[in-house]
């Protein structure tokens, strides 16, 4: 989902309204896309739903997304909701990505992740907000790990596609060892939940 806020109308700006969408975003990337290909591919969906931005969303998402995901009436569609807001520290190094994880039993969605700075430290928090008993913390970890370990490829190679991205990342997670929370179980020592 991509959350657009914007002032709908003149109206609106005047009034200092702010109006607020959430707009379908499913894209489909071929495994042998590059990744800048892939980038460009995202810009342009992103650019198309956010043309749609001032419209309702009641208006849209009921027919755009019953077409799309060929949903029954009173089905919806939930996926991972992502904000990633980039941080380039001065001196060259990849910055360091901390793990943080807030389990809300009455989130608004099942798992958002964010990537954000929240210190003057220069490191990325990588923050899961997820829904409890809906969402397993094993799984988490070992998206965390698989999430590092892609960054880290795309940093020493960008020009690979994103297939041999994703299998470079999947070797690299699997002997990754993370700090997370002492109540965050280890994917090694638990059964394989995914």
């Amino acid at each position: 989902m991509n959350a657009v806020a914007r002032r709908a109308t003149l109206n609106q700006k005047r009034a200092g309204g702010t109006m607020v969408n959430a707009v379908p975003l499913h894209t489909v990337i071929p495994t042998e896309t590059t990744l800048d290909d892939a980038c460009d591919i995202l810009f342009r969906e992103q650019m198309d739903a956010y043309r749609r931005a001032n419209v309702a969303t009641a208006e849209i998402l009921d027919d755009a997304l019953r077409a799309k995901f060929h949903l029954k009436p009173c089905r919806g569609y939930v996926s991972v909701s992502t904000t990633f807001q980039p941080y380039f520290a001065d001196g060259g190094d990849l910055p360091r990505f901390r793990f943080r994880r807030l389990p809300n039993g009455a989130n608004t969605m099942p798992l958002y992740v964010s990537i954000m700075p929240l210190d003057q430290s220069g490191d990325l928090w990588v923050n899961y907000e997820y829904i409890v008993g809906y969402v397993d913390p094993v799984n988490i970890r070992k998206f965390h790990r698989f999430l590092l370990a892609f960054l880290a490829e795309i940093d020493h190679d960008p020009d690979r596609t994103i297939g041999e991205l994703r299998d470079a990342a999947r070797a690299g997670a699997a002997g990754m060892r993370i700090e997370t929370p002492d109540d965050m179980p280890d994917p090694a020592t638990e059964t394989d939940a995914s």
